[in-house]
């Protein structure tokens, strides 16, 4: 807040994996920033999390620093504005990656850089001739642009193929069989607590896959730790049980377990040290980091003892996703 004619500024730092939080800071609880959900104790290959933490210290400086310009820019406007940076990583099925770098102002896309062109597009919007304001200083200075993106395409995307290759779980699986009717019995194969999603449940008859229209699946459902829970159901004939099995799939490992009603399968519960199927689904990584900073602007009747406070926020938040962005609580964004 506002003390004595400078410009404090606050500074929060979120990280998402596939929309799951995972990493939580704020500077004004002055304690370091913690791991969170279920991936809080799993491992990070040879970094830890205090490097992560480092490099979100680092990415803070420039938000501040982008904060000041904003500001200068509005030196003689009031009223309380947002700024919010979305930059992340998604890896996709056939393994190639994709970073994405955008700014929105006020609710309303306001830059986005083409690595292609390496240039900034200012999108349409009300706020269009202050985002050409900035436009053309980063254009100016295309070597900072591009320093930036090489850190956005780099290093998130690299951080999230760690994340890959460690952050797995692995299917606690279940078979279940409802009472006979008409000399068939109808058995379910549970998958639960498996992360990432991607993940095969097939009925096998002698070895061999029944065919999908006499298989009903139950979709995947995700639970509040991150995690995911599916089933498939069939109908077989009372007493050849014996013929049929239950395949699952997930991250490279695989198990088949003979229909035994009420008895579990467990799929291999270590750490796996190689990327492989893990990389088959969409795999995204997204930090959200935001600043805010509250400047008292001096007007006419500032010489009467009254004054006006300009609110600036700047932040990454995840409009793909539609996920709230970090507001002030006394001037709540509608």
């Amino acid at each position: 807040m506002s003390r004595g004619g400078s410009v404090q500024s606050r500074f929060f730092a979120n990280g998402y994996w596939d929309r799951q939080l995972f990493l939580h800071f704020d500077s004004d609880k002055k304690e370091s920033a913690k791991p969170q959900g279920p991936w809080a104790e799993k491992p990070l290959g040879t970094e830890s999390w205090d490097t992560e933490i480092q490099e979100l210290a680092e990415h803070s400086k420039n938000l501040k620093a982008t904060l000041a310009d904003i500001n200068a820019w509005q030196e003689q406007k009031g009223g309380s504005h947002f700024l919010q940076e979305t930059w992340g990583c998604k890896i996709h099925k056939d393994n190639c990656t994709r970073a994405f770098w955008n700014f929105y102002y006020d609710g309303e896309p306001f830059l986005s850089y083409h690595p292609e062109t390496r240039s900034w597009t200012v999108e349409p919007s009300s706020a269009q001739n202050l985002a050409m304001e900035v436009k053309n200083s980063w254009d100016a200075d295309g070597i900072q642009s591009k320093d930036y993106w090489a850190q956005v395409q780099g290093e998130l995307c690299g951080r999230l193929r760690r994340y890959l290759v460690f952050w797995k779980v692995f299917p606690a699986v279940n078979v279940t069989c409802a009472e006979a009717l008409e000399d068939t019995i109808n058995v379910t194969c549970w998958a639960f607590g498996f992360y990432p999603q991607n993940i095969s449940v097939t009925w096998l008859q002698d070895g061999e896959p029944l065919s999908q229209g006499t298989q009903q699946s139950g979709g995947i459902f995700s639970y509040e730790n991150g995690t995911y829970q599916t089933w498939v159901s069939t109908r077989i004939p009372q007493g050849l049980e014996q013929g049929f099995s239950c395949h699952v799939g997930h991250s490279g490992n695989n198990s088949t377990g003979l229909v035994s009603c009420g008895t579990a399968l467990q799929l291999p519960s270590q750490w796996a040290a190689f990327l492989g199927v893990a990389a088959a689904a969409v795999a995204v990584i997204m930090i959200i980091v935001c600043v805010c900073s509250c400047k008292k602007r001096k007007t006419k009747s500032t010489a009467e003892g009254s004054g006006e406070k300009s609110v600036q926020w700047l932040g990454i938040s995840r409009p793909i996703w539609n996920v709230g962005s970090l507001v002030p609580p006394a001037t709540q964004w509608r």
